[in-house]
């Protein structure tokens, strides 16, 4: 939120002592090492004050800078009729975006600054987040319009981003968050990394580099220098309601065979399944329903192929 300043206020909560602004009068023509003495009744104070002693520990050492890059929730096809940047979200999208705000929340990963596009559906993305999580609304928030078309842009929306960040952020600001679109978001998550990131829907990359302004963080961490803190994502991995951990990553070869046989039809084992992404040689397998596309390793997509021709025989 946006606090407003008041002069008459800021005299009103923090007066100042005419003592005080005697001081500092007094010690502007002192030499730079000074030692005042204050007697009282019951102690004596000595304070000692050194020309060294101006920059305190914030001005001298960088300070951990976050960086958040969001894609979007899943938007509705219902409407073809409508603009690719009018389209809302779809229900499932509404509570994949209501999953991963408290998946922020819990992390600590929360916002001071938000840099969005202005496409309906990253609009409605964090509608739902702040109704979720109201702590996002005391974020900065602005929509930009330039977001949306340098997502589609082959190697520009790294450097858009760092731009944007810098001109709209403060120092006092240590955690952005930047909510766009593919291929741009991926794209730039990998840039800022040095690693190959994927960002499905309403996955959220979180970055990490240290600086004493944005700007510096941005030229000491360079592209490849930022650190991948990890990818938050709204869903388990599951499969017929069993959440598939990491340490089941060398039995997924095994799930992919394993179809429930009162399955009918292709459209009925897809439905079944949630999403299994990135383990060893699976590098992609999202099956959310029949219009979704199933985008599997050559490997396993011939597997999946053979069984369920086997299935149907």
């Amino acid at each position: 939120m946006v606090s407003t300043y008041s002069k008459d206020s800021a005299l009103i909560h923090a007066p100042r002592s005419s003592r005080r602004r005697c001081l500092c009068r007094r010690t502007r023509s002192l030499p730079p090492s000074l030692v005042i003495k204050e007697t009282s009744t019951t102690a004596t104070t000595t304070t000692t004050v050194s020309d060294t002693d101006t920059d305190t520990d914030t001005d001298s050492k960088s300070v951990s800078r976050r960086l958040i890059l969001l894609r979007h929730a899943e938007s509705s096809w219902d409407d073809r009729l409508l603009r690719d940047h009018d389209r809302p979200l779809s229900k499932s999208g509404e509570l994949d975006a209501a999953k991963v705000s408290q998946k922020l929340q819990q992390l600590g990963w929360m916002p001071q600054l938000i840099l969005s596009s202005d496409a309906l559906r990253t609009k409605e993305t964090l509608r739902m987040m702040q109704q979720q999580v109201p702590d996002f609304l005391d974020a900065e928030v602005h929509f930009i319009s330039s977001f949306y078309s340098i997502a589609a842009m082959d190697g520009q929306t790294a450097d858009h981003l760092q731009q944007a960040i810098c001109n709209y952020s403060r120092d006092d600001i240590l955690t952005v968050m930047c909510m766009g679109h593919n291929r741009g978001w991926e794209e730039a998550a990998s840039m800022f990394s040095g690693a190959s990131i994927e960002l499905k829907s309403c996955n959220a990359a979180l970055l990490q580099a240290a600086g004493k302004s944005w700007e510096e963080a941005f030229a000491s961490a360079g592209l490849g220098g930022w650190k991948l803190q990890g990818i938050v994502k709204p869903r388990p991995l599951v499969q017929f309601g069993k959440t598939i951990s990491s340490s089941d990553s060398s039995n997924l070869p095994q799930y992919c065979g394993k179809m429930e046989t009162n399955a009918v039809s292709l459209e009925m084992c897809v439905a079944n399944w949630m999403t299994l992404e990135s383990f060893g040689t699976l590098n992609r397998l999202t099956l959310m329903g029949s219009k979704e596309v199933v985008d599997l390793h050559l490997h396993y997509y011939l597997k999946f192929v053979v069984f369920m021709i086997s299935f149907s025989a």
